[in-house]
């Protein structure tokens, strides 16, 4: 159980929050069983996340989990989880009025999101399988599929035509807008993840990811157009490599390679770019390490900004580090 009381003041005009001044309550818990079916081989396991705030009712997330292991070399999994996100202060008590142009008339043209004290969890219903095995001496691959159907997403909707408004002054044009359930849909892709063990000290990990998402306007709904938004903002492919060496337990070396694909929605190209880790360990207190980040260029393009201007860079970094613990 958790409360948290929050002061929002007024920094940015026409963002606000209403009330400024609350106190937010979180109850969580947590049940979980494994039953085994069959000795060594089948374990079935039956869980849910219970949780309550003040800005909803209770919320059940179940999950179920079946793992078969029909040689020592072999596993299969299959799952099936509910989740929800749960309304927030930035749905149900936040407003937010945006500039956005000179109407016919020299007249200034307004938008505003208003609060929406009914705003519902958003849902997701997924189901996954996978499979890992030892192919070789030394050589392990595993794969997992997974497809997601979501309801109630958050959207952006129109609540109604354009109006003259003239208080505050000076007279303007508003379009009133609110934060909806407006939005439906589903992921569904592949991971990929082989690993390869040459020498005891010496282990090699690869990854692959491909989402495919498919969203769209619900029934009735006023969207905007934030799913397609939405769906270019996530990359459909990523991939990465690592190599991690470990001399005598003393000695660690760490090398990363990472691909991301084009976000288009919001003109982020794909990049490759990599990380590096020389880490020495006298004794298990101190470690002293060297670590160089985004090596491949003097910077790169993540995702946009959500503050006005251009995109921020992710630059090259390189620092050491020294680590003491009891």
């Amino acid at each position: 159980m958790r409360f948290t009381h929050e002061d929002n003041p007024v920094v940015v005009s026409g963002l606000t929050f209403t009330p400024q001044n609350r106190t937010d309550n979180l109850l969580t818990g947590f049940l979980q069983d494994d039953i085994g079916l069959v000795e060594n081989r089948l374990t079935l396991s039956l869980g849910t996340k219970i949780i309550h705030t003040n800005f909803t009712s209770l919320q059940w997330q179940p999950s179920v989990r079946l793992l078969w292991t029909p040689t020592d070399h072999q596993t299969v999994w299959a799952a099936f989880t509910h989740a929800v996100r749960t309304p927030s202060d930035a749905e149900e008590n936040f407003s937010l009025a945006g500039f956005i142009g000179i109407a016919p008339g020299g007249i200034p043209f307004f938008a505003r999101f208003n609060p929406n004290h009914h705003f519902r969890p958003e849902e997701l219903n997924g189901y996954e399988l996978g499979y890992r095995r030892l192919l070789a001496a030394k050589f392990y691959f595993a794969i997992a599929t997974f497809f997601n159907h979501y309801g109630d997403l958050f959207s952006e909707d129109i609540t109604g035509a354009p109006f003259l408004e003239t208080n505050p002054a000076p007279a303007h044009i508003l379009l009133p807008a609110q934060f909806g359930n407006g939005l439906v849909g589903s992921t569904k892709g592949v991971e990929i993840a082989p690993e390869w063990r040459p020498v005891n000290f010496w282990r090699l990990v690869a990854t692959y990811s491909f989402l495919q998402m498919n969203l769209q306007k619900a029934t009735n709904s006023e969207d905007i157009g934030t799913a397609p938004i939405f769906a270019g903002s996530s990359p459909r492919h990523q991939a990465t490599l690592q190599s991690n060496l470990d001399f005598a337990k003393r000695f660690h070396f760490n090398l990363t390679s990472r691909y991301v694909s084009a976000l288009p929605a919001i003109k982020v190209h794909a990049y490759i770019t990599g990380d590096a880790r020389f880490a020495w360990q006298p004794s298990q207190q101190f470690e002293f390490s060297v670590v160089g980040q985004n090596l491949f260029q003097p910077y790169h393009y993540e995702y946009a900004g959500s503050d006005p201007g251009p995109p921020i860079g992710i630059r090259r970094a390189v620092y050491a580090q020294i680590t003491w613990k009891k």
